[in-house]
């Protein structure tokens, strides 16, 4: 599959390149770069889109389309002047899950979008792409990998594909990625609900462990 092969190959742009570019300066914008670089190499007559209708990129070919967002979660240290750290920035947790979520019932609900229904399609198929890296010797609810390695049932998750699993990246970390399908729905619009992010904000298990609750 064309964005499966491109999101591999982009990921080992990432394990090569962190070996003379730190991790910290690599982002979602650095890897799109790559991502698109690779799905244009392989099929240079399909029409390639970024950031379009706030969908971070678009495939079409013909009658059809993909929507793809992607995801770029890493936590890095924030250092002073002088090179003492001072926190992390970022990092893994009940806000970051609530806004994987909701970037979830964004693709869902795509499928009703005026600038979609509009054109006359015979296949439409959405993607979620997350990389996300973790600290080799780091365990707990704090990493990446306690939250995504395993899933629980999401409303909308159509498939869930390892593209990478805890591949060495860098000085010592590793790097997943997974490539969700999510399942449109043609007949709503998305609409946040009001309170979500407080409520979210009391989650205080991974999501695996809530899975089990």
């Amino acid at each position: 599959m064309l964005v499966t092969d491109a999101l591999r190959a982009a990921c080992h742009d990432v394990i090569k390149g962190a070996s003379e570019i730190p991790l910290p300066h690599w982002n979602e914008s650095v890897f799109r770069f790559f991502f698109v670089r690779h799905l244009l190499v392989a099929a240079p007559r399909v029409t390639c889109f970024t950031e379009w209708n706030r969908i971070d990129v678009l495939l079409r070919e013909e009658k059809q389309a993909s929507l793809i967002e992607l995801k770029f979660y890493q936590s890095q240290p924030l250092f002073d002047l002088s090179g003492r750290q001072l926190h992390k920035k970022g990092g893994a947790g009940s806000k970051n899950f609530g806004e994987f979520r909701a970037n979830i019932d964004k693709l869902r609900f795509c499928g009703s979008a005026s600038w979609l229904a509009k054109h006359s399609l015979e296949s439409v198929r959405a993607f979620l792409a997350i990389v996300y890296t973790d600290p080799a010797r780091e365990l707990g609810p704090r990493t990446y990998g306690a939250w995504y390695d395993t899933l629980p049932h999401i409303e909308g998750i159509k498939s869930v594909e390892a593209i990478i699993s805890n591949a060495p990246v860098g000085r010592n970390e590793l790097l997943s990625c997974k490539l969700i399908e999510v399942a449109l729905e043609p007949n709503k619009s998305f609409k946040p609900i009001a309170g979500t992010r407080r409520a979210s904000s009391k989650r205080s298990k991974p999501a695996a462990a809530q899975l089990r609750r």
